[in-house]
């Protein structure tokens, strides 16, 4: 599991100024992204392939700081996701994927940045295995832009 000592539950959350609109946007993204992993590893093959390289019960989660959305998923013993919805438990996840800011976030979500900008940005922390971290997020950058192609359609 996760080193209790990162938890962000041990440093003062800091409010984020307004900006409702790249907000919503964030949880929306998050919340399609989720349900469309779950669908997708029971269909896709690409994606069936990947999710069976982890082990079992592995549980990613990826999250906007300070309190802007979250997304987690589960690999079932069949080689399925279960997304675990916008509320996940932090003490629960095996990789955690922090988004440090509102803004990153939104270029991150929304296909204006590239997870290799936003990694040498430091636009997120990673906790947990930092290599399959980094695949993992890669592997959601994939899925999320064949759903931003579908959505161009």
């Amino acid at each position: 599991m996760v080193d209790q000592r990162y938890l962000p539950e041990k440093y003062p959350d800091i409010k984020s100024s307004a900006k409702p609109f790249k907000r919503s946007i964030n949880q929306a993204v998050l919340f399609i992204l989720g349900r469309s992993l779950q669908s997708l590893s029971k269909h896709d093959g690409a994606i069936q392939e990947e999710v069976c390289t982890w082990s079992d019960d592995l549980t990613l989660l990826m999250k906007v700081l300070p309190d802007c959305g979250a997304m987690a998923a589960q690999r079932t013993s069949e080689g399925k996701l279960i997304y675990l919805g916008k509320d996940p438990d932090e003490n629960q996840a095996d990789i955690i994927i922090y988004i440090k800011n509102v803004e990153a976030a939104f270029q991150m979500l929304t296909g204006q940045m590239g997870t290799d900008v936003a990694y040498a940005r430091h636009c997120g922390v990673f906790i947990g295995q930092r290599l399959a971290g980094m695949q993992r997020l890669g592997f959601q950058q994939r899925r999320q832009s064949k759903l931003l192609d579908w959505m161009r359609l």
